[in-house]
Parts: C-alpha cells; sequence; structure tokens
C-alpha cells in the first residue's frame, strides 16, 4: 500500500495537503507498530526495526525485508513531499535495511536469524520458506528504489549485468522444499526458456529492466521483445501465468508501448522494446501523448535513438509529466544493439544516486 500512495503523490493524482497527511500518518502506523494479527500490517515489522531486517523466524523473511524497504522509500517521498526533512531523512536510511540481507560472495539476498546467522543448508534453487513463490534468483532483485546500490554491493554495474546474464543463462531448476512439492508458479517457469526468470509471475516482472538501470538497455530490449512474443500468444492461452487483478496484462500493455513502471513511488518508467508501430495516450489533462515505433518489426527490436517532442532524448527513461504534458515519442527501431553509453543522470532513479 505504501507505494501506491506515493505514486498518487508522486503524479500529482492526489494533491490535498489534509488527505497526504492522512495518507503518512497511517503509513507510519504501518511502519512502526506490530499488529496483534499477522494478516495485518507489516509482520515481523518489531524485528525489522531492532535487527534492520526481518529475522527468518517469519516466512518469506526475505522479501518482506526488500518490501519494508521499499515502503519506507515511499514514507520518505512522502514526508518530503510534506517538507518533514527530518523524517524523510530517517525513512530514507531505513529503506536501505535491504543491504543487511545482501551476501556480497554469493550474490543474492539471504536470510537471517536473530543472531545473525545465514542457513547452512541453503541452494540457489531453494523455493518457498525464505522466499514468496521462488527463490533467490527470483527474489534477490526487489530494489526497485536503489539498482544502484544494489549494484555497488555487487562489485559495479557490470557485475550486475554479469549477475542478470547468468540469471537468464541458468536453466530453470527449482527445489519446492518450501512447500513441500510442486507449485504451478515452478512448471510455469520451467515450460519456457528464460532461465531463471520467471515472468509467469509478479516477482520476476521487473528483471528484464534491471538492465537499463546499469546503462544496458540493448538487453533489456531483447528479453522484453522475447517475452512479448513467445509468451503472450494464442498458443500460450495468452498469458505465460495467471492473471492476478490484471497484473499479467498491465505488464504486457507497459511493455508493448516501449516503457514500465519498474519502481512506483517514483514518477519515471524505464524503457524498453516497443512492440506496437504506434499508440495514443489520453492523458487526464486532457492532452494526448503518442507513440511511434519507426521500422519496427521482429528483427529490428533494438532502440537506435529517441525523440522526445523532435528533440534527441538520451535516457533509459520517460518522465510522467513529459507523458502528462502531451506531446509525440518517436523510437527508431533497428536490428543491431547500438551499444550507447549512458552517464548516471541518463540512467533511472536510484535513491543511493540521487542523495
Amino acid at each position: 500500500i505504501d507505494n501506491l500512495f506515493a505514486d498518487a503523490v508522486e503524479k500529482g493524482i492526489v494533491t490535498d495537503r489534509q488527505t497526504i497527511e492522512l495518507m503518512l500518518e497511517s503509513m507510519l502506523r504501518h511502519a512502526t507498530t506490530e499488529s496483534p494479527d499477522p494478516k495485518y500490517g507489516r509482520e515481523g515489522i518489531a524485528d525489522y526495526i531492532k535487527y534492520h531486517y526481518v529475522t527468518r523466524d517469519h516466512r518469506e523473511s526475505v522479501n518482506k525485508t526488500q518490501d519494508y524497504a521499499y515502503g519506507d522509500f515511499s514514507i520518505a517521498r512522502i514526508a518530503e513531499h510534506l517538507g518533514k526533512t527530518e523524517l524523510a531523512e530517517e525513512f530514507y536510511e531505513r529503506s536501505l535495511y535491504y543491504r543487511n540481507i545482501f551476501n556480497t560472495e554469493k550474490t543474492f539476498m539471504l536470510s537471517k536469524d536473530k543472531q545473525g546467522k545465514e542457513r547452512d543448508d541453503w541452494t540457489q534453487f531453494d523455493w518457498g520458506g525464505d522466499y514468496t513463490e521462488g527463490g533467490p534468483w527470483q527474489n534477490s532483485f526487489a530494489v526497485f528504489h536503489d539498482f544502484h546500490g544494489q549494484a555497488e554491493l555487487m562489485g559495479g554495474k557490470d557485475k550486475m549485468i554479469e549477475k542478470m546474464d547468468k540469471l537468464f543463462a541458468t536453466p530453470p531448476l527449482f527445489n519446492g522444499c518450501g512447500y513441500g512439492g510442486l507449485i504451478h508458479e515452478m512448471s510455469e517457469m520451467a515450460s519456457v526458456d528464460f532461465g531463471q526468470c520467471a515472468l509467469s509471475n509478479q516477482p520476476s516482472f521487473h528483471i528484464p529492466y534491471i538492465y537499463s538501470f546499469m546503462g544496458a538497455p540493448d538487453k533489456t530490449a531483447y528479453w522484453v521483445r522475447k517475452a512479448c512474443k513467445e509468451l503472450f500468444n494464442s498458443g500460450n492461452k495468452g498469458y505465460p501465468g495467471d492473471e492476478d487483478n490484471g497484473s499479467t496484462s498491465g505488464w504486457y500493455v507497459f511493455s508493448a508501448l516501449g516503457f514500465y513502471p519498474v519502481c512506483p513511488s517514483v514518477a519515471e518508467y524505464v524503457v524498453g522494446s516497443p512492440t506496437v508501430s504506434s499508440a495514443v495516450i489520453h492523458t487526464d489533462s486532457g492532452k494526448d501523448f503518442t507513440i511511434k515505433a519507426e521500422c519496427n518489426s521482429d528483427e529490428n527490436i533494438y532502440v537506435g535513438e529517441m525523440l522526445l517532442n523532435n528533440r534527441k532524448y538520451h535516457k533509459t527513461f520517460l518522465e510522467h509529466r513529459d507523458i502528462k504534458a502531451g506531446g509525440e515519442l518517436i523510437f527508431k527501431m533497428q536490428s543491431r544493439p547500438s551499444n550507447s553509453k549512458y552517464s548516471d543522470h541518463e540512467l533511472p532513479y536510484s535513491v543511493s544516486k540521487k542523495r
């Protein structure tokens, strides 16, 4: 819920200060108070505050730690919007707690007990238990607000790119130990040729777009276009997995347009590879935003150049305000990677980079 509130504020959907103050009040309660019923609120929040990670005695603790860090980032965004500087700084710091469960040797997010000890019997293919509907490969990259920071933990952008390449190259093996058997997300991942990227399910939705944060949008383009073509078709019954509340079709619609909201709470969309030749977004401002993909085809999947309102645009993300203002975005598609170089300010938002 935290990122939904922050996204609404960031994108100007909610502007009334009284409403935003109420949002922040409820978010702070959510982030600081343990509910007597684990079905509500942030389970294990007392341990998260004490140890700076959710301890392993709470199921799916790896995902919870990353989710709470992202939620804290969303709180910081709203606090900053309201001019509450000290509160924003406190929660920006908390948003970096994901670092406390990252193992720099294994380069995965691993659970810890209250003494800070990791599992002795851990394997890279273990599903469930410490992870949600996946394992270390699917659930070690839910750092939507700070991929720059995660890359630093990896050893730099090139190391992060190597890790993502390995993710797609690793066979779709799994161990259902945390579930006591097979769940449908396992068989769905195994049925397609995307390695450990399980695009049939939400934890992997953003994974192809991580390359664009690293300055390698051509790799994003390759995997996004491959997914749109091979996983969303009549032979696949339309979807690669179950259609949870519109999320799977939402992934496809955004990806077909050529960009994706990797990090709600930040008013940006990460560039991929459009499958459409043209599209029009009717914005609530009353101004249309037109998308054109010149020379688009099954072979021309890479973005050679972008023009935003007839000006060259050299970033790996779009800003919400530019879409809402109306205008025209032209993708000039080509068959070979562009191999363009990008400076930090041309890459999407990361909290450790921007502060």
